[in-house]
């Protein structure tokens, strides 16, 4: 008998947050499987311990499951396709949860007993020359979550004097990437999403957007500082994140969605196209994540104790 697992949707950071429920099914003794849902998914299966494999979600065929077998669609349940998380109804009916929470009800629904509370990093292969970097993660797929350049600029002047930055991500497919790295930013490329992996694992510090990378350095216990747009509904409550709020979006940027997500399939092509349709329509100075500044996330990063020489006082 095996046991398939498709994450909640298609993102990197919705298989990171789908992790614990992939594991605890590991730890229960079943032989499990991995759904890729898109390509960004793939990549893991050979870090995640346990696992018996990896198959595309196209290439599912439920006719030809043995007896037994079973298919573990975490979006398969009314908290996926009747609700959009985080909008007033939902909160109105179950509290402002977030993303782990929300996960944790659906496994508990399905008879899985996951536990959030002690993540099991995955299998990483320890980078020392990166033991006291700071890794930046600017890049995200949707403007709503972009944090101003020039903000970036200045915290990267306020860490420097103490730990080296270094900038991951991929310049051809993300503006902050590129733009951070023609200001001078040291850039660490990245060709495998295994790359990723084993740099986080063994850096000092991540601050990063709300993006899959920043979860999985959540889930591999790396002190980490997240920078959130609005309710924080994908905000992380782990002691080894600090989460950065933004102040509440402009009139103009909200808008209706004519049809709720959840209640289809989140193909790779239907998710962007309902992140462009959420671009921030206002200037970069007086945007929602400008409310967070660079002397907050850097008085955060001192709060890990790791600027051993950092003058007590605020950088504000």
């Amino acid at each position: 008998m095996a046991v398939y697992v498709a994450p909640i949707s298609s993102g990197l950071g919705d298989l990171i947050v789908s992790l614990p429920v992939i594991q605890a099914l590991i730890e229960s003794g079943e032989e499990t499987y991995l759904i890729c849902r898109s390509a960004r998914q793939q990549g893991f299966s050979n870090r995640i311990r346990g696992l018996a494999g990896e198959i595309n979600e196209e290439d599912i065929d439920l006719k030809k499951f043995k007896e037994g077998d079973r298919y573990v669609n975490l979006r398969d349940h009314p908290l996926q396709k009747n609700y959009i998380w985080g909008t007033p109804e939902f909160d109105a009916e179950f509290g402002p949860l977030k993303i782990t929470q929300i996960i944790e009800m659906i496994a508990r629904d399905m008879k899985i007993n996951v536990d959030f509370k002690n993540l099991s990093p995955l299998s990483f292969k320890s980078r020392t020359e990166f033991s006291g970097t700071v890794i930046f993660l600017p890049g995200t797929d949707g403007y709503q979550k972009h944090w101003p350049i020039n903000y970036w600029l200045e915290l990267n002047r306020l860490i420097n004097p103490h730990m080296k930055v270094l900038l991951i991500g991929i310049p051809e497919q993300s503006p902050p990437v590129k733009q951070l790295l023609e200001q001078g930013i040291e850039w660490l490329p990245t060709p495998e999403i295994s790359d990723a992996l084993d740099i986080i694992s063994s850096c000092a510090c991540v601050i990063s957007v709300d993006t899959g990378l920043m979860h999985l350095a959540v889930h591999q216990g790396k002190p980490t500082i997240a920078l959130f747009n609005r309710s924080g509904l994908y905000r992380r409550l782990e002691p080894n994140c600090r989460a950065l709020l933004s102040a509440e979006c402009a009139e103009l940027c909200k808008q209706e969605f004519p049809i709720s997500p959840n209640m289809h399939k989140t193909s790779f092509t239907f998710a962007e196209k309902l992140i462009d349709e959420r671009n921030c329509r206002v200037s970069e100075k007086e945007s929602c994540m400008g409310n967070i500044s660079p002397a907050a996330v850097f008085d955060a990063l001192r709060s890990f104790d790791l600027l051993k020489n950092t003058p007590v006082q605020s950088a504000r």
